[in-house]
């Protein structure tokens, strides 16, 4: 698997919103700024076939009407646009949409696109243009579900925290994967965040079993010197 980070970035940072791109065609979050940004990065956002959502902060979602416009507006898709969210979250995605554009707009763009919302939850693995996605329960608010997912093809493993704080759920994919992309959003420990030191300590306990690649950093995190992770910025594609 090839993956390219197309945001690295926290809210108030000087980076793009975090988001990753495996394969050239699973986006894992689809945040403020990522439609611009892929084209930026030299990809398409038209050769996407699958999303995976982690949770609905704006940052991590905002863009999904215009994937919908690049997708849909002047083309029809021959096969489905899956868009994999939390469970008995998804229809935030419609909502968000008919805060800006007509319901008329939205069903067109559902129907070129073939949209395909799969709802899933903790434990729960999906099969998906020959990926097979692992959806684990993660904790970064008290209100709001979170998923991280370990994604395999081929013999290897991926893993995507999203936003959490250090939880079982981050044990888990440390333990499942290669190469896990985590929230590393301050220096210090947060209530919902992982702090660098921690993901320092993490790193170092699994530097012979998986490679931690931090995103979702404030600035400030970026420019720390550190040991056992690796700071990932915006366009670095790495291969698992």
């Amino acid at each position: 698997m090839i993956v390219k980070m197309i945001g690295t970035g926290a809210i108030l940072a000087t980076r793009f919103s975090a988001s990753a791109l495996i394969d050239d065609k699973i986006l894992i979050d689809v945040p403020n700024g990522a439609m611009k940004q892929i084209r930026r990065l030299g990809n398409k956002p038209e050769n996407i076939d699958v999303v995976l959502l982690t949770h609905f902060h704006g940052d991590h979602y905002f863009d999904m009407p215009f994937l919908l416009f690049e997708q849909g507006l002047i083309r029809k898709r021959e096969a489905p646009l899956h868009v994999v969210a939390p469970r008995g979250e998804s229809y935030k995605i419609k909502d968000l949409f008919l805060r800006g554009y007509e319901e008329e707009t939205y069903e067109k763009l559902a129907q070129n696109t073939m949209l395909n919302i799969i709802e899933i939850d903790r434990d729960e693995e999906i099969e998906l243009e020959g990926y097979k996605i692992k959806a684990v329960k993660v904790e970064h608010t008290d209100s709001l579900k979170t998923l991280g997912y370990i994604i395999r093809k081929d013999g290897k493993s991926f893993g995507y925290t999203g936003d959490a704080r250090l939880c079982d759920g981050i044990i888990a994919i440390l333990n499942k994967t290669e190469k896990t992309v985590m929230d590393v959003s301050f220096i210090q420990k947060h209530d919902m965040h992982v702090g660098l030191e921690e993901a320092e300590e993490l790193g170092a306990k699994y530097k012979e079993k998986c490679e931690i690649i931090a995103t979702h950093m404030c600035d400030d995190v970026r420019s720390q010197e550190v040991k056992y992770i690796k700071i990932a910025d915006d366009g670095d594609v790495f291969e698992v």
